[in-house]
């Protein structure tokens, strides 16, 4: 190998064979310098975190310190207090008491207290006490006619005429037999006392105020009346609020004939173009209804073309029965007050104001009316009523008060 030249091929092989080998040592070297340069990377960030534990320890020991002080004196504390209770127990336990049993109590088997008898004494008391006074309140406040015995009370010089039960169907009105009637009937026999002398009789049928019955009472009448044969006119004289074609179940439209109708018209007519009969109690009653609501149904009422009309009816019929406006309210049957051989006064149960009857009396005193009888309407059965049947009745309708100008309103009426 000395005597080779540089181009020998082994000589170059070996040459080859020595730039590899230096290539890979010098690779080598850097891997290993490389993982020798990671290491101490990791070996500083160990470092770094291992001073930064370290230099925690100081506040970690103050914080030991503090825990270990607070400790020692809840240890000492707590075995003070132990000592204390100990010796607390010994001087207990070493005490001599200075008291002694004698006696045993005796238990009563009666209670001391509370105490039975005034608590039952006591609230019977309160039983009795608390409704009479509660009645007698509601007594004062209470300011409507109830009982035949309240109208009684406060219209001692009037007459009752009888009274009308309080019934529950229509049906029952118009049954001849039945106890509605028997009203009527009670009524019209006690009228023959209050009516003497031959003769046609006006009978003027009204109210205080609005809803008391007089219609439906005045109606029933009539119709007794005319079930007996006598030749009766019911009349509709109240213009303001007509009720007496919803009892007849007739549509009012405003134009139908009647007695306003008759009233204000210039022709030549005759009032029986505005009468028609019905059949009631297996008998025929003569009805003017009041006709169309006029503007001025208090100056038609006082005219003398009502009064000649008047005239010329009682010389055709027997009774004429009037329903009236109420009194209270307008004035539209004060004319008709000089005209009735007897005026119905009708009053309602459990409705009318005890206030009204001052009113009442006050015509009487003031001699507007000459001869006026009461009746007591919507009178339920039980009490202190005549109708002592063992069972109610009521009639109940509705209908609207429309007194033509404008306004009106719906109302539920017991009669």
């Amino acid at each position: 190998m000395s005597g080779a030249t540089q181009k020998n091929p082994l000589v170059l092989e070996l040459s080859s064979q020595l730039k590899a080998l230096k290539q890979n040592i010098i690779i080598s070297i850097d891997n290993y310098s490389a993982d020798l340069q990671t290491s101490l990377s990791n070996f500083k960030e160990f470092s770094d975190a291992k001073s930064s534990e370290m230099a925690k320890i100081p506040v970690l020991e103050a914080t030991l310190t503090a825990f270990q002080r607070r400790f020692e004196i809840a240890q000492n504390i707590y075995l003070f207090l132990l000592q204390r209770r100990e010796e607390a127990a010994i001087r207990y336990e070493s005490t001599v008491p200075d008291t002694r049993v004698i006696n045993f109590a005796s238990t009563n088997p009666i209670p001391t207290a509370p105490n039975k008898k005034l608590i039952v004494l006591g609230s019977l008391f309160m039983a009795l006490l608390l409704p009479t006074l509660v009645l007698y309140i509601l007594k004062l406040i209470d300011t409507k006619l109830h009982t035949r015995e309240d109208l009684e009370k406060s219209l001692p010089s009037l007459a009752i005429m009888g009274e009308v039960p309080f019934v529950s169907q229509l049906g029952t009105t118009k049954d001849s037999r039945g106890i509605f009637a028997e009203s009527a009937r009670v009524i019209r026999s006690n009228i023959s006392f209050k009516l003497v002398g031959e003769g046609s009789k006006v009978i003027l049928s009204t109210s205080s105020i609005k809803g008391e019955g007089k219609t439906m009472s005045a109606f029933n009448i009539a119709a007794s009346y005319a079930a007996t044969g006598k030749k009766v006119l019911m009349v509709g004289a109240d213009l303001r609020n007509p009720r007496l074609h919803d009892i007849l179940e007739i549509e009012r439209l405003g134009t139908e004939k009647g007695l306003s109708s008759f009233l204000v018209s210039n022709s030549n007519e005759v009032i029986s173009d505005h009468i028609f009969s019905i059949d009631i109690f297996n008998s025929k009653m003569d009805v003017l209804l009041s006709g169309p609501i006029p503007p001025n149904p208090a100056e038609l009422l006082g005219s003398k073309k009502f009064e000649s009309v008047l005239n010329t009816l009682k010389e055709n019929y027997d009774y004429i029965i009037i329903d009236s406006a109420p009194l209270v309210l307008v004035s539209d049957t004060l004319p008709l007050l000089k005209y009735a051989d007897l005026t119905l006064y009708t009053t309602r149960a459990h409705y009318t104001e005890k206030k009204l009857t001052d009113f009442i009396r006050g015509l009487v005193n003031d001699k507007k009316v000459k001869n006026i009888g009461l009746i007591f309407n919507g009178v339920k059965s039980g009490g202190t009523s005549y109708w002592k049947y063992g069972y109610s009745y009521r009639y109940s309708y509705q209908y609207k008060y429309n007194f033509g100008y404008g306004y009106g309103y719906e109302e539920e009426t017991n009669l």
